[in-house]
């Protein structure tokens, strides 16, 4: 798949302010924020997507399998990240940050083998400071084999505070 590198001028954070959604990644790619000069994730010194200028709009919302979210601040939208399909497995969503008025950070429809590590959901980048989302953190349904966090100490661990409804929200069903 193809990559998307940032190299936006001036000082940091950079906010992109949207006024209407995003398409959706319908192919294989890595969205590498990370790749922002000066990118720092406990001050927020990153690229963010703000969805504050769009109705009901999402943040990114997946179609396709073998995609990569990276090193991204998601403000204000229906939900930040969204998965939602049988065929849309062995996704990465690694070290964003996800809050404000985000109805559901992370939300896994039938998704399979998705890592979801080193994301702040509901905090900012400092760990501390309270932003929270108005629903729940990470939320699947009919998915399997997913990875949610991992060794805090190899920085795998997800930070989850602040969500109005609950952090996880897994339903499990067998056949």
């Amino acid at each position: 798949g193809e990559t998307i590198s940032f190299n936006i001028s001036g000082v940091g954070p950079m906010t992109i302010s949207l006024i209407s959604v995003l398409p959706a990644i319908n192919k294989p790619v890595a969205i590498n924020g990370k790749s922002q000069p000066s990118w720092d994730f406990a001050s927020e010194n990153m690229v963010g997507i703000d969805l504050g200028g769009v109705t009901d709009g999402n943040g990114f919302q997946i179609q396709s399998s073998n995609v990569d979210i990276k090193g991204i601040k998601i403000t204000n939208a229906g939900f930040g990240i969204i998965i939602n399909g049988e065929a849309y497995d062995n996704c990465l969503i690694e070290d964003n940050i996800i809050n404000q008025n985000i109805t559901t950070a992370i939300n896994i429809n039938n998704g399979d083998f998705i890592t979801i590590q080193g994301n702040h959901i509901g905090v900012a980048g400092d760990g501390l400071s309270n932003q929270a989302t108005s629903g729940a953190a990470i939320a699947a349904a009919g998915s399997s084999n997913l990875v949610i966090g991992g060794d805090r100490s190899a920085g795998d661990g997800n930070v989850l505070a602040g969500n109005a409804f609950s952090s996880y929200l897994i339903n499990v069903t067998s056949s």
